[in-house]
């Protein structure tokens, strides 16, 4: 999925660097499907550092472009990298642990998957073998996502290169102040509206919101 974005970047001449995180697609790692937000983050602030040391790429003008949960693993990176200088986010999955009680059914249902994932950690520790549940369906209740639509349609999200499963996932809190940041197009129908303006107040202090 982040080729397509790539591809649209690389054709309007930017230089762009896409990869997969550690445990995922075409990266090593024998924890496949490992859903760890502090992984992700380091992963996305070694690309930008790598990026530095490219000689086509101007090491004061690095941006980052972040998707669905991806947009909270990219506003941590900015908040700890001076590498990344701007950052764009698509569609973002910004919540704290009172969106993600709402979303997921409460608190005792987030607890629920959250144990779900730590046994799944324990097993891999004792016996190398992967506990792996849906990460989103219609239909199965043990799902991670229910009823998530773009990513069980193969006309969307459910691309054949999509590996609908997970293991050993956490919720997190995004940092209080991404002053990387400074204009962010809200569109007021989005999923989640309400939350996602909350967010925005508490992400930035110099945040200029353009509401279409």
């Amino acid at each position: 999925m982040p080729a397509t974005y790539a591809e649209e970047l690389a054709d309007r001449g930017y230089a762009v660097l896409a990869f997969d995180f550690r445990n995922w697609g075409e990266s090593g790692g024998n924890e496949r499907q490992l859903e760890n937000p502090t992984n992700k983050t380091q992963d996305i602030i070694a690309a930008a550092n790598y990026l530095t040391k490219r000689p086509e790429v101007n090491p004061n003008r690095i941006a980052g472009l972040g998707i669905c949960a991806s947009a909270g693993y990219m506003a941590d990176a900015a908040v700890q990298s001076d590498d990344i200088r701007a950052i764009a986010l698509v569609a973002p999955w910004l919540h704290d642990r009172k969106i993600v009680n709402e979303v997921y059914d409460g608190e005792e249902s987030v607890q629920s998957l959250i144990a779900t994932s730590r046994q799944a950690q324990t097993k891999y520790e004792t016996t190398g073998e992967l506990s792996l549940i849906p990460a989103a369906s219609d239909t199965d209740p043990n799902a991670v996502m229910q009823q998530a639509p773009y990513y069980t349609d193969p006309e969307r999200g459910a691309i054949p290169e999509y590996i609908n499963d997970v293991t050993q996932f956490d919720f997190y809190d995004l940092p209080e102040a991404v002053t990387t940041a400074n204009v962010v197009l809200y569109f007021a129908n989005i999923t989640i509206p309400l939350f996602f303006k909350m967010r925005l107040v508490l992400m930035s202090e110099n945040l200029t919101v353009l509401i279409l």
